[in-house]
C-alpha cells in the first residue's frame, strides 16, 4: 500500500525546495498517498474533488450579480454542476475535463485581455494554478486508489440518472425563461434606439462638451423633465434583459470616439445649414471647406445646444423616440 520509506525521505527533502506555484500545481507523492489512505475520513465538501469546481461556480455567480449578466452564469452552471457532482463521485475523466475546460476558459480570458492595460494576467495565472492544481491532485488521488484497489465500484446508472435529470430540468427551465422573457428582434431594435437617445441627451453629449471645456447646465435636465415618462419606460424594458443591457453598455463604451465624431459632424451640419440659408442654396449643393470650421467652434456648439432645447423639440428631434417608446408599451 505504501511506498518505501527510503524513497519517500529524499522526495520530502526535494519538495521543501520547490516553488510554491509548482508545489500547488503538482502535489508530492506523500500527500497523494496520505490523502488516498484517509479518503473515507475526509468529508466530501472538504475534498479537492469538490471545492475547486464549487469555488468556480460561486465566483461565477458573484460576478454575475455584480455585472448584472445572469445568462452566462446559467450557461456555466449547466456545465459545471454535472461535473461537480461527478467529481465528488470520483470520476477521473470528469476531473480532467473540468481542469481542461477551466484552462481553456482562462487561456481565452488572457488572450482577450492582451491589449487591456487594466487587466492583470498574474491574478488569472494564480487562480489557474490553485484550481487546476487542486483538481489534478484529486485526479491523482483517485488514480492511486484505483491502482491500489482502494476504490469501490461506481454506481454508473444512478450517477447518469442524476446528471440527465439535472440537464433535463435545466434545459426545461432555460427554455421556459427564454420563451417567456426573451425580447424579440423588433423589441430589441426599438429598445436599442430608445436607450441610445436617453444616453445621448443624459450623458454622451454632456461628456463630449465637458471634453471641450463646457459643462451643460440645461439640456440634460430639460430632457429628463420633458420625457420622464418615456425614460422610465425605456429603463423598464432595458432591465427585462440584463444581458442585452450589458451589451448596449459595452457598445456605447466601445464606440466612444465614433459617438464624439457624430457630435462634431452635427456641428458641421449646423454650419452648412446656416451657410445654405445665407446663400439661398440647398445644403446638399454645398461642399465642406476647412475654413468653415472656425464659424462655429465645439465650445460654441455646446453652448448652442444647451440653450436651444425648445428648438430640438420644435424640429421634431424627439418624435421618433417618443413613437418608439409608445410602440414598446403597446406590445
Amino acid at each position: 500500500m505504501t511506498e518505501n520509506n527510503d524513497q519517500q525521505q529524499p522526495e520530502a527533502k526535494k519538495e521543501k525546495n520547490r516553488l510554491w506555484m509548482s508545489a500547488a500545481l503538482w502535489a508530492d507523492r506523500e500527500y497523494i498517498r496520505e490523502s488516498a489512505e484517509n479518503y473515507q475520513q475526509t468529508k466530501w465538501y472538504a475534498s479537492s474533488r469538490f471545492w475547486p469546481a464549487a469555488l468556480v461556480l460561486i465566483l461565477t455567480w458573484v460576478s454575475a450579480v455584480v455585472v448584472g449578466n445572469y445568462e452566462n452564469a446559467a450557461i456555466y452552471s449547466f456545465v459545471l454542476c454535472p461535473l461537480l457532482y461527478l467529481n465528488v463521485k470520483g470520476y477521473r475523466w470528469s476531473l480532467l475535463l473540468f481542469a481542461l475546460l477551466y484552462t481553456i476558459d482562462k487561456a481565452g480570458a488572457l488572450y482577450m485581455n492582451l491589449n487591456n492595460p487594466k487587466s492583470n494576467p498574474i491574478i488569472l495565472i494564480i487562480w489557474w494554478v490553485i484550481i487546476v492544481g487542486a483538481t489534478l491532485s484529486a485526479f491523482r488521488i483517485e488514480n492511486y486508489r484505483h491502482k491500489h484497489q482502494m476504490a469501490g465500484r461506481a454506481n454508473y446508472v444512478r450517477d447518469l440518472a442524476v446528471v440527465l435529470a439535472f440537464l433535463g430540468l435545466s434545459f426545461a427551465g432555460g427554455y421556459f425563461y427564454l420563451f417567456n422573457n426573451r425580447l424579440t428582434v423588433e423589441q430589441r431594435g426599438k429598445i436599442a434606439f430608445s436607450y441610445g437617445v436617453v444616453e445621448r441627451y443624459s450623458n454622451l453629449i454632456g461628456r463630449y462638451c465637458h471634453a471641450q471645456g463646457v459643462d451643460l447646465k440645461k439640456l440634460p435636465e430639460q430632457f429628463h423633465t420633458a420625457y420622464q415618462t418615456e425614460i422610465a419606460a425605456v429603463e423598464k424594458w432595458v432591465n427585462k434583459d440584463q444581458s442585452f443591457k450589458t451589451q448596449l453598455g459595452n457598445i456605447l463604451e466601445n464606440y466612444k470616439k465614433s459617438i464624439d465624431q457624430e457630435f462634431d459632424d452635427e456641428r458641421k451640419l449646423l454650419i452648412m445649414l446656416e451657410l445654405a440659408h445665407q446663400e439661398g442654396k440647398d445644403v446638399n449643393d454645398l461642399a465642406w471647406k476647412p475654413e468653415y470650421d472656425r464659424l462655429l467652434s465645439p465650445q460654441e456648439y455646446c453652448a448652442f445646444v444647451d440653450d436651444n432645447f425648445d428648438l430640438f423639440e420644435q424640429s421634431g428631434s424627439f418624435e421618433e423616440f417618443v413613437q418608439s417608446v409608445r410602440d414598446l408599451e403597446q406590445q
